[in-house]
């Protein structure tokens, strides 16, 4: 009798998790996190910072859920996500071409630019999983960082910063440089210290 309900208890709960379409966000396991309740914040109560006049913020915003705290930047042509981990760490995947590639290679805002890449197109860098991406009007830098404590043997850290910031290609100007972005991230700080490391 326990093998039936076992089984019948699990269908259950799949069903449930099938049928409850909400704004929750869920781990890679599938549990519940917390809300994403996104609140404004100012660029002095901001766990990042830059000191880099290129990279125009539009708006900071921040969530903190039961296992991490957020912060959302928009940037005039792109966007930066941090987040910290209360406990524990990114697994090494994280920092993988796959890994940016699942986030950024169908994304419908660079594909309305005419900009896409595959994972073979992203290079690696100690401190950073980059691709440099372009089309006729644009170029994109899109990258992943993984960062900070690595308590967990297979972990590259517990806080990782992602994000992609295009500009208009210039006159003459048919790629862009790609060490031109890595200087905007090196201007980066997270609670006064850098992120990059290399």
């Amino acid at each position: 009798m326990p093998r039936i309900l076992l089984p019948a208890a699990l269908l259950l709960a799949v069903l449930l998790t099938a049928c409850t379409q909400d704004s929750a966000v869920r781990d890679l396991e599938g549990r519940r996190i917390g809300e994403l309740d996104w609140q404004p914040i100012a660029a002095n109560k901001a766990r990042l910072s830059i000191t880099d006049d290129r990279a125009r913020v539009l708006s900071r915003e921040r969530v903190e859920l039961h296992s991490r705290y957020m912060e959302r930047w928009s940037l005039e042509g792109g966007h930066l996500v941090y987040e910290a981990l209360v406990s524990g760490g990114f697994g090494a995947e994280s920092k993988t071409p796959a890994y940016l590639h699942r986030l950024y290679g169908d994304d419908p805002a660079l594909k309305r630019q005419g900009v896409g890449f595959d994972a073979n197109d992203v290079r690696i860098r100690q401190d950073l999983t980059f691709v440099v991406a372009h089309s006729k009007r644009v170029t994109c830098f899109v990258f992943v960082s993984v960062f900070g404590e690595a308590s967990l043997a297979q972990s590259a850290g517990d806080q990782l910063l992602r994000g992609g910031i295009c500009q208009p290609v210039q006159t003459g100007d048919p790629a862009g440089n790609d060490l031109d972005f890595i200087r905007i991230l090196e201007n980066l700080r997270v609670s006064g210290k850098p992120i990059l490391r290399e």
